[in-house]
């Protein structure tokens, strides 16, 4: 990441499936939809729209979130619309382009930038390019646009080519082929002129090499110096974080290092801080501070459905999420409690009628988001690992910036710690503060000889403790 994007560690990720998140009254008579609400499918749609997403920016500005995230938007003939069928063109039953400008021009306005899905290593059986195909065989002119095995493609039947994840629905682009990459580096030039802050990037590991995203990156950059291009893995990102390619990446080694500690409680304290240490420390700077970390998506299991309900695991993980290194990244609904599991019951409709308690952690995440852009601390200080008692179940991280530093605890245990912890401040020459108080309880710690006292910790408890002469506080119960 350059110094043209300073803005990505200020970042609060949102994001929307835009089916499923909100419809104008307008599209509520369309008889081809399902009721807003009832289980979700792979195959119907809900009617979610881009002016539904306008018609949420209040809602969106007071949860504190300042970039959008939007999967695919373009013409396709499914819900989630990686089938993409054609790259230029808004698919109608989102809207028009003149909806599309209309929300990028009012979220921009309130100082919400917003991304798109780039859906780049495959495309749809309706994508013009491969539809040829179908219709002149070996005489077509795009054959090596593809992976194709033999004649005639026959795309509804036996598949003689290469499918994502072997499915016929998304045939594969062969992104080696020079016009292959003119033709997607164009659309990237042309949504990004229209007014886009950046890119994320589909399934970018099983694109072979490097050259095509080096290219995406600079070309991406002449029409916006500050545009954010983020990496979709499942895995190590280090062959790709870097500063020619991309930004930051979908962190879902961070997700299952938190859940496994904090949810599922399969590693002990000191393998969960050897583990995020690791990956503190595992990228370059500027990419760890642009990463995605995220604790549930489109292709995931809803966070309230893997901690099954349990409130405090659910809270454990967002502060975690909130004092990381990066972009804390929230899939809708998060905020309040949506439930699902595997594709496609991750993927129901945002509820927007008030009334289930767990409501509430909406008003935790307004508390930690403002807890955090009140922090600089916590946006672009370092991580270190101050204190691990495996025992007890406890971790005390450091984060410091300059003459700032932060201490995130995490005792993780089911029991309460009626003892006292004297965890040693001396370091260097930095002044040793003698309160410390807790951002989210308020509570107050002391130093006595250059050791805070944490004493009486309740059952899975974090805190996120700052010298008190910053007067800022929120609170969070």
């Amino acid at each position: 990441m350059t110094a043209s994007c300073r803005w990505v560690p200020d970042a609060v990720m949102y994001q929307i499936f835009v089916d499923r998140f909100s419809r104008v009254p307008q599209s509520r008579s369309h008889p081809s939809y399902a009721d807003w609400g009832s289980r979700p499918t792979r195959t119907h749609f809900m009617g979610g729209t881009l002016r539904g997403i306008t018609s949420r920016l209040t809602y969106l500005q007071d949860l504190g979130v300042n970039l959008l995230y939007l999967t695919p938007i373009f013409l396709a003939s499914s819900n989630h619309r990686y089938n993409v069928f054609d790259y230029y063109r808004i698919d109608p039953r989102l809207g028009s382009l003149d909806d599309f400008d209309a929300l990028i021009e009012q979220a921009h306005g309130r100082h919400i930038r917003i991304i798109l899905d780039g859906v780049f290593n495959h495309c749809g059986r309706g994508f013009f390019p491969f539809y040829d195909v179908m219709e002149n065989g070996r005489h077509s002119v795009y054959c090596d646009w593809f992976h194709l095995r033999r004649f005639p493609v026959d795309a509804y039947g036996e598949a003689h080519y290469r499918g994502w994840q072997g499915r016929p629905l998304m045939p594969i682009l062969n992104l080696a082929n020079r016009q292959v990459q003119t033709y997607f580096l164009n659309v990237a030039r042309y949504w990004t002129a229209r007014g886009i802050d950046g890119w994320r990037l589909d399934a970018v590991g099983e694109v072979p090499g490097h050259a095509f995203w080096k290219a995406f990156r600079r070309t991406v950059r002449q029409v916006n110096p500050e545009a954010y291009v983020l990496g979709e893995f499942w895995g190590d990102g280090k062959g790709w974080l870097k500063s020619d390619q991309f930004d930051g990446g979908t962190n879902y080694v961070w997700r299952d290092t938190v859940l496994e500690f904090v949810v599922h409680r399969t590693i002990r304290a000191d393998e969960f801080a050897r583990r995020l240490l690791s990956l503190a420390m595992r990228y370059p700077r500027d990419q760890t501070r642009g990463m995605a970390n995220l604790l549930g998506s489109h292709d995931t299991p809803r966070l309230w459905t893997v901690a099954k309900g349990d409130a405090a695991s659910v809270r454990q993980a967002l502060v975690l999420q909130f004092s990381f290194p990066g972009i804390p990244a929230l899939y809708y609904g998060d905020e309040i409690g949506l439930e699902g599991g595997e594709d496609p019951a991750n993927r129901c409709a945002m509820r927007w009628k008030a009334g289930s308690p767990k409501t509430d952690l909406r008003a935790d995440i307004r508390r930690l988001v403002a807890m955090r852009q009140e922090s600089r601390v916590l946006r672009y200080g370092d991580w270190h690992t101050a204190f691990v008692d495996a025992a007890l179940n406890l971790c005390v991280f450091s984060r410091r910036h300059g003459a700032s530093q932060a201490l995130i605890v995490v005792h993780n245990d089911r029991r309460p710690f009626s003892g006292t912890v004297a965890l040693s401040l001396a370091e260097g020459r930095h002044r040793i503060p003698a309160r410390w108080k807790d951002l989210l309880s308020q509570q107050v710690y002391t130093v006595e000889k250059s050791r805070l006292h944490l004493r009486n910790l309740p059952p899975r408890a974090s805190l996120v403790l700052i010298p008190e002469r910053h007067r800022r506080t929120t609170s969070l119960t």
